[in-house]
Parts: structure tokens; sequence; C-alpha cells
């Protein structure tokens, strides 16, 4: 009879190797990283959860036009109208360069596709964008159930694509552009790779979206930081090698589109460093918002309709979740210390709580509900679709938004958007040898919609939030100033015939449109008084920033915003 060989039964003894290899050996049997291994055989809800998923985002994302806050279209959407078509308006951290240009330049690719078709227009290149962000969304729900099968249990992480699917703050939010999205996608995307038995091809593609994660959203360092050292207890040397060789290579990429775009390498991180470590100048931002850590978490746990305290149920089992409960914590110290603290500066925190939430509750619901499967998580599924549809969209004021002054215009319901960016998106339609200049008289902050949404390169003046375009609005008859003014619907301007109301606002098209002569830098000079104060403050404290060259992208432009 052939002798099996059988362990050793009874509890193991680490090697008394000493040095890296017994710490690692040790935490990893103490709390083991990957404490699943299941086949290479995927639930087979799993792709059809996505596709789901993806059409309910695309359809929430083209039922209307409304923003999160301006930041999503002015930080990142209109560079990257800039990339493609060469204008646009620029906001005082892309004056300063304190935003890598690598943020918007991920728009940008749908955008540049939509040009090589022919279909340079926002009617075209809006929805493909937001097409884009929807598929990219994709990674977030992906990531929750492929990683979570290695860290939580089959069931659990299956719980977790459904609410990663069909949670309503994720397919709201998917088709929106903002730094926080595009870095939990790049997160979630490099989770999705990580596994016992990955190659060292997909462990080099996951540090790369690491470090892509750090380069867009960098205050995720933490959350980086804590996986690239889980995956060094998981991994041998050589294979960890492997994660910290794609990262670095990344990091490199970053860094060298800081020196062509900004002259410095990793310009953007060391400005927002020196302006907000240094120089403390979140104190002159957000004065004014200060609040008590216990009232921002509640805060915190109120908008995302308890999402957050539910969370807490992991604590009981915390050996089994240490890893998740780790990259959470390590998130919301930074984002606590830090004086923004805006909802959506931790999107990330979301998905990772959903997958606390689903391992602490998967094993309750899996003894209690004598089913399969599928018709069990069909039930979640089925529950979770009905609670997006209840709940509808947040009011960005109340929720996402904490402690900032922007006042978003006013609309209702869940599909319908936001009246200053329908009149942009109707600017662009009209030809464009019949806008010479459009002025904005109602609109204080940036909502406006911007290049991005009109597309037309003509000066757009902002009276109302620019110094220089309220003195001409003070000193020149407004005939002579633009071809198309925005007004309330009740304003009486001589000269100017009604086109169209939109709710309380209203276009007024020129009766005389030959007279309209604006300086032609003001197409793209900044639309903010708040905008030159930063710069002016700044200066003042002797930042230290060089003075862009821009010359890389717009040769034509060097100088011409400073």
């Amino acid at each position: 009879m052939k002798r099996r060989n059988n362990p050793p039964r009874g509890r193991q003894t680490p090697p008394r190797s000493g040095g890296r290899s017994h710490v690692l050996a040790t935490a990893s049997r103490f709390a083991p990283v990957f404490s699943h291994s299941p086949d290479g055989v995927w639930w087979r809800g799993f792709v059809p959860c996505l596709l789901a998923a993806f059409v309910l985002r695309v359809g929430v994302g083209l039922a209307g036009d409304w923003m999160v806050r301006p930041d999503e279209i002015y930080k990142h959407l209109e560079p990257a109208h800039q990339l493609v078509f060469g204008y646009g308006q620029t906001v005082w951290e892309f004056s300063l360069g304190t935003v890598t240009w690598l943020l918007p330049a991920l728009p940008a690719l749908p955008m540049f596709l939509c040009t090589l078709l022919g279909l340079e227009h926002p009617d075209f290149y809006i929805p493909a964008v937001k097409i884009w962000n929807a598929l990219l969304s994709l990674s977030i729900p992906a990531g929750m159930y492929l990683f979570g099968r290695r860290v939580m249990s089959e069931y659990a992480a299956r719980l977790a694509l459904l609410f990663g699917c069909f949670w309503h703050e994720f397919v709201i939010m998917s088709s929106h552009t903002f730094a926080e999205q595009y870095a939990a996608v790049m997160f979630f995307a490099a989770l999705a790779l990580l596994s016992p038995a990955a190659s060292l091809a997909r462990l080099s593609a996951a540090g790369c979206l690491l470090g892509l994660t750090m380069a867009l959203r960098f205050h995720y360092l933490p959350l980086v930081g804590i996986v690239g050292l889980a995956m060094l207890a998981a991994y041998p040397p050589a294979r960890w090698s492997a994660i910290f060789i794609g990262g670095t290579a990344m990091l490199v990429l970053w860094g060298a589109a800081e020196y062509m775009t900004w002259g410095r390498w990793w310009s953007s991180v060391r400005l927002y460093l020196d302006l907000f470590l240094v120089h403390n100048f979140y104190d002159f931002l957000f004065h004014e918002a200060q609040h008590p850590y216990y009232k921002h978490l509640s805060f915190m746990a109120g908008s995302s309709y308890g999402l957050y305290a539910l969370a807490v149920a992991a604590l009981f089992r915390w050996r089994r979740h240490w890893l998740l409960i780790s990259m959470s914590v390590g998130v919301l110290l930074l984002h606590m210390w830090a004086a923004n603290k805006e909802y959506t500066n931790v999107f990330v925190l979301l998905p990772l709580l959903w997958m606390l939430i689903a391992s602490a509750t998967g094993d309750f619901f899996r003894s209690r509900i004598r089913v399969g499967a599928m018709v069990a998580t069909g039930m979640v599924a089925a529950l979770a679709s009905v609670a997006s549809v209840a709940a509808g969209v947040p009011n960005p004021e109340k929720s996402y938004n904490a402690y900032t002054p922007f006042l978003m215009p006013h609309r209702e319901g869940l599909f319908h958007s936001e009246e200053p960016l329908i009149i942009s998106r109707d600017i662009a339609r009209i030809p464009a040898d019949e806008v010479s200049a459009v002025m904005w008289l109602p609109i204080p902050h940036y909502h406006d919609g911007g290049y991005y949404h009109t597309h037309h390169r003509v000066p757009m003046l902002f009276p109302s939030r620019n110094p220089d375009h309220g003195t001409l609005y003070r000193n020149r008859p407004t005939n002579t100033l633009a071809s198309h003014v925005i007004a309330g619907k009740d304003e009486a301007l001589p000269g100017f015939s009604l086109k169209r109301t939109y709710g309380r606002f209203a276009m007024f098209v020129n009766d005389t449109p030959e007279a309209v002569q604006v300086p032609d830098n003001f197409a793209t000079d900044f639309g903010s008084g708040f905008d030159r104060l930063v710069l002016k403050m700044a200066t003042d404290m002797k930042v230290d920033f060089l003075a862009p060259p821009r010359t890389f992208l717009f040769p034509d432009r060097a100088g011409k915003n400073r």
C-alpha cells in the first residue's frame, strides 16, 4: 500500500529563519491576504449583472445634464476640450499647475475619437464621454467581485457585485467626470488583477494601475500603500517586485508628463503640497468650513444613507476583514485630517464599505435563505434596483458638497437637466457665423457649461464673476459686447430680442450683431475673480511654482492667461 504524504496535524510552526521572510510568513498565517482561493470559474451571473449595470448607467447618464459640482467640468472636461480642440476656460488649478494633465486626458480620448469620425459637436462627444465613463465604471463592481471572492467568500463576492452594480450612487455618478471616480476605477481594476496565482504580466499591470490611481488622486496614497504592503506579505519577492516595477513605471510616466506640460517633474503634487501643506492655503479657502470630526462623520453617514454606519458591523470579524478595514481607515483618516471634506473626495470608500457589508452579512443570509444562490442573489438585485430608483438623485448641496458655498441652479427630479447646461447645448446648435460673443448675466459661479458644452470659439463674458468683464458691462452698451445674452427671463435688454425661455432664464439675440467688438483673449480668459485672488495669494506666499510654459500643448496660447 502506497504511503500518503499527509501533513502533520496540529498547529503549524513557522520557520525559524528570521528576517523579512519570517515576519511576513508569520503575518500571513495570522491574517492571510487571500483567505479564499476559488477556481477560475466565475459566477454565471457576473457578466449579465455587468451588462445590466452598463445599460442602467448609460440610460441615467444620457437622460440629462447636471453637475456634481463645477470642478467636474472646469477641472476635467474643459481641459479635455483644450487637449482636443485647443481652447477652453482655464481655472486656477491649471494656471498654477496643481492638477496633472493625465486626468483630463481620460475624457479626451472619446472626444478625440469623435473628431476622427467627423463628429466634432457636443451632441456627439458629450454622450460619447458619458458612455466611456459608464464603461470604465464597471471596473468597480467587477473588482468588488473578483477581489472579493479571494479575500471574503464567493457568496459575499456575489452580494458585493450586486451592490456595486445597482447601488444608486454608483449608477448616478458613473457617467460624471471627476478625479475620485477615475481613481476608484483604476484602483478596483488593479484589485481585479490580484490573485494568488496571478502571472507576472498581470501583477505588473496591477502595479501600473495602482500608480495611476495615485497620479489621478494622490490623496489615495494610504490606500495604495496598504495594498502594496499586503501584497508584499502575500507574494514572494520575485512576484511582488512585478507590482513594484509596474507602479514605478507609471509614476515615472506621470513625472514625465508633468515635465512636458509644466516644466518640472511631478510638478502638480509638489505644488499642491507646497500650497496646502507648507503654506496651509486651506485656512484661506475653508476657514469658515471647519467642523468637529464627529459632525462630519455624522454627515458622511447620513449622506450615504447609513452606509458608513452599517459597515461598522464588519469590525466584529476584524481578523477576516483586516485588509478591507485597513484600506478604508487609511483613506478616512487622511480625509478627516484635510480641511476640504467633500463627500466625493473619498468616493473610493463606497465600494470598500459595500464589500465589508457584503462579507459581514453574507454568511447570515446564506444560512437563513434556504434557496439556490441564483434566487437569493436575484432577490437582492431586485431590492437594490428598487432602492436605487426610489432614492433618486441626492441633492448635491446637501450630500456631495459638504460645507462648500457653491449654489446649484434649480432642477427637479432624477432626469432633469440644469437650465444653464441646456442653454449651453442650445448655443452649440446655433450656426457658427451667427455667434460672435456670449454674455452670461445671472451665473455667479461655474455653472454655464463652458466651451465643453457651447463649443463655439468666441469670447464668453461673465460680468458677475470676472472683474474685467464687469467693467466692460458697466461702461459699454451690451449690444457691443455680445451677440447672445443669457439673463433672467424678465430682464429688459435694449437692442436684443427674446429667442427662448428656460424656466427662470432666457436667451436674447442681438438685433445689431455687427456692432459687437470684444477683445479676443476673453475667449480663454479667467472666468472668476476668485481665480485671480488665488493666484495673487500664491504669489504673495512665494509659492515655488514655475510659469507654465504650455508651449507643448498650446503653442499659440503661451503666457496668454498670465
